[in-house]
């Protein structure tokens, strides 16, 4: 069976360019179909994948630096993405790669991280960063997007969210179910990174304003006087760091995991002050026995415990993540009950849950399935399966 993967873009590495690694590590001779991709920036075993960037501006690395302003051009290279002669497509979506046009007979899978925030969620913060003379230009551009989104909606045989809470958002956006799988977590080096608290408390995020709303994080411990540290890259890093002046207030930028073991093992506490849909940052930090400061309206609500592995805030201001960081220096933690909670996570729980979402919609649409779910987890122990794939009927 000849299989392809699809992926938006690789400029940057986040929790769904995770995902999309474990995909790859499912099917390894597929190639992976991307928009744009920095491929001097990709991990050093990524650099083995066939990846292939299909739009024109990848020959272009000025371009390449503004390519989010490109927005409005990406459906028509979505649109034209020939994928014949493939049986099987996966694709990993956040904003275009569930669009992709399949050949007849063809099985498309699509594992939804969140339809187009600045589309349809969060689509006036992004307004107010438009200069003013721009915007009806901007707002014209976003309704066509809209309509094409909805379109393209129809073409996946199916679709797969990373929590419930986004399986009622694609519900409500595009009528569609979803299965629920929930992504994989782990973390190379935890067994060789020492564990011990050394004060600080840390995020780990892609730095894009407003979707990470880190300036709450900044104005509530320059107040407490307590150490954050900040790790990762985004367009927006430089805002931030102004922000941060004079704050105690540390920007470690993109490190390797081996790096970032550490850092987990020496933090106090990940702190996740933004509307998360799942959060795979906060899972890493129970794997090493870290609890999570976190507001409750996310999708944190189903990777964590009120109370064992989380102090919850109910409003997005840094007074209620104060409130909630002192909460968190008063409690003792259980490390042992953090990292079990974090357990049920697993790869092997993805593979598992994915494999069979891809037999079924396999046999959906009349393909004969010659093996069985289990085996698309190489090997690995069907038990763990347990409570990680959920079929919604949302719509």
């Amino acid at each position: 069976m000849k299989v392809a993967l699809v992926h938006d873009f690789l400029m940057q590495q986040g929790g769904a360019e995770r995902v999309l690694a474990v995909l790859h590590d499912m099917f390894p001779n597929a190639p992976v179909y991307t928009l744009l991709a920095d491929e001097a920036g990709l991990p050093e075993d990524w650099r083995s994948w066939d990846i292939r960037p299909f739009c024109p501006f990848q020959a272009s690395a000025s371009v390449r630096r503004r390519y989010k302003k490109l927005f409005p051009v990406y459906p028509r290279y979505v649109d034209r993405l020939d994928l014949r002669g493939y049986d099987l497509i996966l694709s990993s979506s956040y904003a275009y790669a569930h669009g992709v046009h399949v050949p007849e007979g063809s099985v498309h899978v699509t594992y939804c991280h969140t339809p187009m925030r600045f589309v349809w969620f969060q689509e006036d913060e992004y307004r107010q960063r438009i200069p003013s003379p721009a915007r009806p230009v901007y707002d014209l551009a976003l309704r066509r997007l809209r309509k094409w989104d909805r379109e393209a909606s129809r073409r996946p045989t199916r679709y797969v969210s990373n929590c419930g809470r986004m399986a009622r958002r694609i519900s409500a956006v595009y009528e569609r179910d979803a299965d629920v799988v929930y992504p994989p977590v782990s973390f190379p080096f935890q067994d060789e990174a020492v564990c011990r608290d050394k004060g600080y408390y840390l995020i780990v995020a892609r730095l894009v304003y407003p979707y990470k709303r880190i300036d709450l994080a900044i104005e509530a411990f320059r107040r407490l006087n307590l150490p954050l540290r900040i790790v990762g890259e985004g367009e927006d890093r430089g805002l931030f760091e102004q922000m941060a002046e004079g704050a105690p207030v540390e920007f470690l930028g993109r490190i390797d995991d081996r790096e970032l073991a550490e850092v987990y093992a020496g933090c106090r506490a990940l702190v996740m002050p933004w509307d998360e849909d799942f959060g795979i940052a906060p899972v890493e930090a129970n794997l090493f026995g870290k609890p999570v400061v976190g507001f409750r309206g996310s999708g944190l609500a189903e990777s964590q415990i009120d109370g064992d592995t989380v102090v919850f805030f109910d409003r997005l201001d840094a007074d209620a993540l104060i409130d909630a960081v002192r909460e968190c220096e008063r409690r003792v933690w259980n490390v042992g009950a953090i990292r079990r909670s974090a357990m049920r996570f697993s790869e092997a729980a993805f593979r598992g849950a994915m494999g069979r979402v891809i037999d079924s919609a396999l046999g959906e649409v009349g393909h004969v399935v010659t093996r069985r779910a289990d085996t698309w987890m190489r090997g690995e122990n069907p038990g763990e399966e347990t409570g990680c794939y959920d079929r919604m009927r949302t719509s």
